[in-house]
């Protein structure tokens, strides 16, 4: 895995990868911005690419898609922790004070944008304002994402592809590392690693085609093929799991406002770990951990590191299956309850031998 592109020091914006599952690659992505602690990752998958003026369509429609399912959550979720969430943000904006200190804490950012993509969104459709170019709107979208610090993983899932249509794509990725601001990944078949039309971004093409057998790639189901990664403080707008998870402990009596979504969390040995859900008052972790994305011989060496990271640093690790999640609901719920018992008999036990 690239994975020396993704770092700080990489001054790359597209890298090209051959590989027969783009899936399998997102653990070791992800696994980048984890240790970078900054930005997200989006994916978006075609099997036949569409003409040119489509292709950008389909960029900005999906962009502006997740934007509407993430609000507030935007610019690292300062819109969420300020006071826009709870007050109407053009009168908000309207005021020169408020609006100053917006731009000041987020270079770029277009006010007018702001205000009309707000105003699209309290009325239940995505922030995408024709009056605005391309350029302008993939731009605004991208910071409110936090793609400027990001990753946009592109890929194609059919070798058969039209020429004019592959310089397309090319086109695209640079004018979109351009704009938003974004490292691009181009994951490709090996069938398309000759294309002359895709001369101007293969260069220095990773070639991870052994990663994978071709007789073992499935379909990559519908849920699978656009994602936002990763959301902080609170359950994934776009996860079902993580929704009906914090439906069920919200229902809960006795497990209901003790777990947040999505937080990072220190060690003692300085490394900071994001994770799925966190009792903080019993150091208490959850994760929930879906097949295709802890399968590979690097996913489980790092989430045993994880474990072991955490559990020096005093917190109980619970894995729960995605599929027990989704599948057996209460069979989840009763494990989380019995857990928390369990942790809160251990620190009562810790402190009454304290002296």
């Amino acid at each position: 895995m690239p994975s020396d592109f993704f770092s700080q020091s990489d001054c790359r914006q597209i890298q090209v990868v051959i590989s027969n599952d783009p899936l399998k690659l997102i653990p070791a992505v992800r696994q980048s911005i984890r240790k970078s602690l900054t930005g997200r990752l989006t994916t978006q998958f075609w099997q036949t690419l569409p003409s040119h003026d489509d292709l950008l369509n389909d960029v900005l429609a999906q962009m502006s898609s997740l934007a509407l399912a993430i609000w507030p959550y935007w610019y690292s979720s300062l819109l969420s922790t300020s006071k826009i969430k709870t007050r109407n943000i053009e009168q908000l904006l309207a005021r020169d004070a408020a609006g100053l200190q917006l731009q000041q804490e987020i270079p770029r950012l277009s006010l007018v944008w702001l205000t009309k993509a707000a105003s699209c969104i309290a009325s239940g459709s995505v922030p995408l304002i024709r009056s605005f170019s391309r350029t302008v709107q993939c731009q605004q979208l991208a910071m409110a994402l936090g793609l400027d610090h990001g990753i946009v993983l592109m890929a194609l899932t059919s070798p058969n592809q039209q020429e004019d249509r592959l310089r397309s794509l090319a086109q695209v990725c640079s004018w979109l590392a351009k704009t938003a601001k974004a490292r691009i990944m181009v994951v490709i078949p090996p069938e398309l690693a000759a294309s002359s039309a895709l001369d101007s971004i293969t260069y220095q093409a990773e070639d991870l085609t052994s990663l994978v057998d071709p007789a073992s790639v499935a379909a990559i189901p519908d849920e699978e093929t656009f994602k936002l990664w990763p959301i902080h403080g609170q359950p994934h707008p776009c996860s079902p799991g993580e929704q009906l998870l914090a439906a069920r402990l919200a229902a809960d009596h006795e497990l209901a406002g003790l777990f947040d979504f999505n937080l990072l969390v220190r060690t003692v040995l300085g490394t900071c770990h994001l994770v799925d859900l966190l009792w903080a008052k019993g150091r208490l972790v959850v994760e929930v951990d879906g097949y295709r994305h802890h399968s590979s011989p690097s996913a489980f060496c790092e989430d045993r590191q994880r474990d072991y990271e955490l559990l020096i640093s005093d917190y109980l690790v619970l894995r729960l299956p995605h599929s027990v999640v989704m599948e057996e609901t209460e069979e989840a719920i009763a494990k989380l309850r019995q857990t928390v018992v369990f942790r809160r008999q251990q620190l009562s036990a810790l402190m009454a031998s304290m002296p």
